[in-house]
């Protein structure tokens, strides 16, 4: 070179620039192709399955990550679908979270909050009704339990609602009304392929996890010792059987896979569900497969109320403006996810929890309120409310209108819907409402006094009679408590101790309006009735109020009211009682029976009539 010196080279950025117009070339691309791939290409969907699996935990199937379960069938559903690895339901019990699934309706909308007391009302259109009317789908459901009875509400659009769950069994406490995977999924396929030649939709609901884990041979030998699992391998391998071959003659088919809640565990010291709304009970698998939605694990929070949205999509029929979930099938729109675990205010007067997920944060209104940050804390052990009061008083602030939203309707609750309730392990009453709530009325306060009570469930289905009065005896401070007891009482053969406890329960149960208040005594009759042994020929004076259900629901206008009418009605019964004694025991069809023991008494619109 020209005086020995090299030449500086120069510095030219084309080649930087070029690398970055390449890496934004592919970015763009492979966006596109997800968004492109998210929804399906093959049209409206002909076919459509919705599986239900009740108290399944989104940790429990082997795709999610749990070494301890085989789950086959799932693993390659999720292996070429969508897996949603935020997914959240909004109730923990079984009833108010299928309806959430069917009508993507949020609990404060459509009003139903917990398994006894409520029904859906028409008005709020279910999935089926929507794909009936508009699409022209054939549509079945085929439910696994009591809590889904066509009575609640559930059947609307339905053309074939099959809750064959034995409904044929007497309404005594601790009797299973339920039936296994493999009898719900017989009945589903042959429905199935009795309608080939329509579009149809199907509604399948598993109850088998739920307690008490009991699974058939092979799975319970598999699992002893942890035959919860057991219940879900064995769902997976009746799933595989049932719905592998529709699937493999119908691979277009959209297919949702989720949960209606989790199970405890044992966690934050909760036997099973209904108590509290941690992730355990509230995190719930959700899967989305069809030929066409190109396989990815989407970790965006997604929800419950996202289904109905979802499945209309894919159907081609136009999603109501009122439903507040989206498609999961687009482009993922974050959004907050409310929550609530009404059943221990309902039944036993405690706190009620309700809670909202916003920016990935949970909070949790109780009288000891909770903050939780998911993605850095997601076993929820480290409440951050003191921490961060900015963001409970923002949640808060989300939460004030749906927690001032109108009561929904409360029922009043048979006693045969009681009764079956509690063969399931759901303890049902009617705890009644108050305008402030302490610490003590926190759930997390109570929940020793909650794991007692499943504490006789448990007896009680093991056929430990004895013992499941015991703890029954121990809890019954709470009106729920006795109702419990009183049932139990009742099926072991001691009708008197139940009725005893039946009076206790109303005592302790706050007041409420007058058709609700009396619940106890209607199935205290009831039970009366159905334990007595004297022959139906034979006369002998009453000795409680028969109460009619038109008298409850429509002339009892108070609590005071109708225990005043009541309390007079008894004493009226004791005076005629007397009178019979003193003149003997009369034969059945003698004509001279006193005109004191023939008469209707009426008090206060309650009417005491003798049996005949």
């Amino acid at each position: 070179m020209a005086n020995g010196k090299k030449r500086k080279r120069e510095f030219s950025p084309a080649p930087l620039l070029a690398i970055a117009a390449l890496v934004a070339i592919a970015i763009g691309a492979f966006l596109f192709y997800r968004r492109q791939t998210s929804a399906p290409k093959s049209g409206p969907a002909r076919d459509i399955i919705l599986i239900t699996v009740d108290t399944t935990r989104a940790d429990a199937l082997g795709y999610a990550g749990n070494r301890r379960v085989h789950t086959p069938f799932l693993d390659a559903l999720a292996a070429r679908g969508i897996v949603f690895t935020n997914a959240h339901a909004h109730n923990v019990i079984t009833l108010p979270s299928h309806v959430n699934i069917l009508t993507g309706l949020y609990p404060y909308q459509h009003g139903v909050r917990e398994n006894a007391g409520f029904k859906l009302d028409p008005k709020h259109l279910t999935v089926a009704t929507l794909l009936r009317s508009g699409g022209g789908y054939a549509t079945g459901a085929f439910v696994g339990a009591f809590p889904l009875d066509a009575r609640f509400g559930l059947n609307q659009g339905f053309d074939k609602y099959d809750d064959n769950y034995g409904k044929g069994q007497a309404s005594v406490d601790f009797i299973e009304q339920e039936r296994r995977a493999g009898a719900v999924l017989e009945s589903a396929v042959r429905w199935w392929n009795e309608n080939a030649s329509r579009k149809r939709f199907m509604w399948v609901h598993l109850y088998d996890p739920h307690a008490p884990y009991s699974p058939p041979e092979p799975f319970f030998s598999s699992y002893r010792g942890n035959e919860y699992l057991g219940e879900i391998a064995y769902v997976d391998d009746a799933l595989a059987k049932a719905i592998g071959p529709i699937l493999a003659a119908d691979p277009d088919a959209l297919v949702v896979f989720t949960s209606d809640h989790g199970e405890a565990l044992g966690e934050h010291g909760e036997r099973t569900h209904g108590l509290f709304a941690y992730e355990a009970t509230l995190k719930i698998p959700l899967l989305v497969a069809r030929r066409g939605v190109a396989h990815r694990v989407e970790p965006e929070y997604v929800r419950h109320v996202d289904i109905v949205p979802t499945i209309l999509e894919a159907a081609a029929v136009p999603i109501p403006k009122e439903l507040p979930g989206h498609s999961l099938l687009g482009e993922m729109v974050p959004g907050d996810s409310y929550f609530e675990s009404l059943s221990t205010s309902l039944n036993r007067g405690w706190a009620p929890l309700t809670g909202i997920i916003h920016r990935r944060l949970k909070y949790i209104d109780l009288p000891i309120a909770e903050l939780y940050d998911l993605p850095r804390d997601p076993k929820e052990t480290k409440n951050l409310r003191d921490e961060q009061r900015r963001d409970v008083e923002e949640a808060r602030k989300l939460l004030a209108p749906i927690q001032s939203a109108p009561a929904a309707a409360w029922r009043a609750v048979s006693s045969e819907e009681a009764a079956r309730l509690r063969s399931l392990g759901y303890i049902t009453g009617s705890g009644g409402t108050r305008d402030h709530y302490t610490a003590a009325d926190d759930p997390k306060a109570l929940v020793a006094l909650d794991s007692k009570m499943h504490d006789a469930v448990d007896a009680f289905e093991h056929q430990d009679a004895p013992r499941g009065l015991r703890l029954a005896r121990e809890v019954d401070g709470a009106a729920a408590g006795c109702d419990h007891a009183a049932g139990a009482a009742n099926q072991h053969g001691r009708p008197r101790r139940s009725q005893c406890l039946r009076r206790r329960a109303l005592r302790r149960r706050p007041a409420r309006r007058g058709a609700a208040a009396v619940r106890t005594r209607a199935v205290a009759r009831s039970e009366q009735r159905t334990s007595s042994a004297e022959p139906r020929n034979s006369f002998s004076p009453p000795r409680r109020c028969e109460l009619g259900p038109d008298v409850l629901e429509s002339r009892i206008g108070s609590e005071p009211e109708a225990t005043a009418g009541v309390e007079h009605a008894r004493r009226r019964l004791r005076a005629i009682e007397r009178l019979q004694a003193r003149r003997g025991r009369l034969e059945s069809g003698r004509g001279d029976r006193p005109a004191a023991i023939r008469r209707t008494v009426e008090h206060r619109h309650c009417r005491v009539t003798p049996r005949p």
